[in-house]
């Protein structure tokens, strides 16, 4: 009988049907930032949004036009533009449309009308309408992660998800924006299986702990730590202005004023964490980004993967970092150990590209169809020999001290190399002062706590201390991060192909 019924194909069954198949399917929704508006959903092509009754969606407010926007789907690939029918003004991202001018949005993107964000420094933010755009035909996670694990995870409620920024071997980093404060964030969100497949889940729980402790303005910030079954997703400080490799692969070699504001920023940074205990260990152009691409840049360190605390008398052992930036003790590591001032080589070697658009330490072997380890026993070699060649046609421009500044980071008995304090006040950066606006820098409320929704709220510390940041069966090691010989050498690729 059933099946009788349902070959019939009643036209009016049908309907029903299909009219229920529509009306559970959104194409897009607006999540809205402030009380002045509840969450909105569409299923249409074309949505009009207006003070007049004939549009589709009506605001009751004397600064938006009886016609104000369209929001239209294109069919073929699920994309939408916003046309702008306004006077007062439709804005994505802080960037107006412009009257009878259409702009695309994307899942994740601001949408405000009559007021951009610049200007909700000085108006009520109550008295704003503004949404954030999500686009449910095109799913950004489709196809990469569980969605609807993600979706129905309590991160929901905190962030929406944008556009793909890079992807690594377990994890992808997405563009995401912050409800509660409409500011961009970056997202990475780590696949927890991948992660521990590849050895890499102790990396992650020191990488998170080192994150949680951090706040400084030239380390990177972190907002949030989510867990959900199969995934960790980190909210963090999004940064827009590319990275030190890629600035050194545009310039060559830096004006001496840029470079040396740049470095202070660096030694300060690294100062910082040095007193906190913390061996970054990969400090190389690429792990170190900029804030913007003005000719004053701020500095941020980023990718503490590698970074470890110790404590005041305790040697690493483990080798790892990039090659061409590594200290000699490192290359010996298994005998004698290392300490924090691998990090001081590293920024000597970073000082000396800056200045002089080379490395110090080279592999002369230029064929790259054999990257094997000959090649990089060549440059060990040359690490472990420590012979600084000041060519005369890159150097005549730059002065003694900064000159004797990388000599004195450069030095091969660790113990003999300067620290962090010493740099500081070298005669160099005599009568520099960095630019009292970089500490003022809005810093992220960074929060101590993992958000799981299937457990109460744990601190993270604790939760890193009992190794139940992820859900195995099987107990750590807590050895074996340290006391193996792991050769982990990470490329020198830059953070837009973002290394986990």
């Amino acid at each position: 009988m059933e099946i009788c019924m349902e070959s019939c194909n009643s036209p009016l069954k049908s309907e029903q049907k299909n009219s229920k198949q529509e009306e559970k399917e959104e194409y897009f929704s607006l999540i809205s930032l402030n009380s002045l508006s509840s969450n909105l959903s569409f299923s249409k092509d074309v949505v009009t949004f207006g003070r007049g009754y004939e549009t589709d969606h009506q605001f009751k407010d004397p600064r938006i036009s009886k016609v104000h926007c369209k929001v239209k789907r294109n069919v073929k690939t699920n994309e939408f533009i916003v046309q702008d029918c306004s006077t007062n003004g439709t804005y994505i991202n802080d960037q107006r449309i412009g009257r009878n001018k259409s702009l695309l949005i994307n899942s994740g993107d601001s949408i405000s009308f009559y007021a951009p964000p610049k200007k909700r420094k000085t108006i009520n933010r109550e008295n704003t309408l503004v949404f954030i755009f999500q686009n449910r035909l095109k799913k950004t996670l489709k196809n990469q992660f569980s969605v609807d694990e993600i979706e129905e995870s309590e991160f929901c409620q905190y962030y929406t998800i944008g556009k793909t920024l890079g992807k690594g071997s377990f994890g992808t980093v997405y563009e995401g924006t912050n409800l509660s404060t409409d500011r961009k964030v970056a997202l990475k969100i780590i696949d927890k299986n991948k992660a521990m497949g590849l050895g890499q889940n102790m990396q992650l729980v020191s990488e998170i702990e080192i994150l949680t402790k951090l706040d400084h303005p030239h380390t990177i910030g972190i907002e949030k730590v989510f867990e959900t079954t199969n995934y960790l997703i980190i909210a963090l400080e999004l940064i827009t202005g590319g990275d030190l490799g890629q600035l050194l692969s545009r310039c060559g070699q830096l004006d001496e004023d840029l470079a040396k504001s740049l470095f202070y920023q660096i030694i300060t940074a690294v100062d910082y964490l040095h007193e906190e205990g913390i061996v970054h260990r990969d400090l190389k152009p690429e792990n170190i980004l900029l804030t913007n691409k003005s000719r004053q840049p701020q500095i941020k360190i980023t990718d503490f993967g590698l970074s470890k605390i110790i404590t005041m008398n305790h040697n690493l052992k483990t080798m790892c970092g990039t090659p061409a930036y590594l200290a000699p003790e490192i290359l010996n590591s298994g005998i004698f150990g290392y300490s924090k001032n691998v990090d001081l080589w590293s920024c000597g070697v970073i000082l000396y590209q800056m200045l002089s658009g080379e490395l110090p330490f080279n592999n002369s072997n230029t064929n790259n169809n054999n990257q094997n380890n000959n090649n990089f026993n060549n440059l060990f070699q040359k690490i472990q020999e420590s012979y600084l060649d000041f060519n005369e046609d890159l150097w005549e421009n730059i002065s003694p001290s900064a000159q004797d500044l990388v000599e004195n980071l450069l030095i091969k008995n660790p113990q003999k190399r300067f620290t962090t304090q010493q740099a500081l006040n070298h005669q160099w950066f005599v009568d520099f002062e960095e630019d009292p606006k970089s500490f003022q820098t809005e810093m992220l409320r960074k929060q101590q706590t993992i958000l799981i929704p299937n457990q109460c709220n744990t601190p993270i510390k604790k939760k890193i201390i009992n190794n139940t940041l992820f859900n195995n069966s099987t107990p750590y090691n807590n050895n074996i991060y340290e006391d193996e010989t792991l050769e982990m050498f990470q490329s020198s690729e830059s953070f837009a192909e973002i290394n986990f």
